[in-house]
Order: structure tokens, then C-alpha cells, then sequence
């Protein structure tokens, strides 16, 4: 999905945990892009949309398509 110059991508809780380690695991590289994201907490269906911009250079994108798009 899109909001502007964003992209949205839904997680389950065990989706946003493993994005969660992914932020840990490239904080520093994050920061010195200057690369953000947004986290939305959606408590009716226990989901997450995270929000990063289309510019971003540190891999969120790959990785949130890959994660998002597996199957287990």
C-alpha cells in the first residue's frame, strides 16, 4: 500500500518482532542514511502497518517485502 511518498506494509505481531531485530541489527546503518520508518499499532486486528519512505537506503524495503511475502 501507499500513503504519499510512503510505503505501507502490514505485520502480524511475529512479523513485527522480526522486524524489530532487523531495526537492532541495522540501527547504525539506519541513522547514517537518515532513513526513518513509522510504527502503527491497529489493537482491533493486532497488526502493525509499518510506514517507510520510497527513498530509504538501508534494505527496510527488501526486507519487509521478503518478510511479508514468505510462507512458513
Amino acid at each position: 500500500m501507499k500513503r504519499g511518498d510512503q510505503k505501507i506494509f502490514r505485520l502480524t505481531k511475529k512479523q513485527f518482532k522480526e522486524w524489530d531485530i532487523f531495526c537492532t541489527e541495522h540501527g547504525k546503518e539506519m541513522y547514517m542514511n537518515k532513513d526513518s520508518y513509522s510504527v502503527e499499532h491497529m489493537p482491533e486486528s493486532n497488526t502493525y502497518n509499518i510506514l517507510i519512505n520510497f527513498n530509504e537506503q538501508s534494505g527496510m524495503n527488501n526486507f519487509l517485502i521478503n518478510l511479508t511475502t514468505k510462507t512458513t
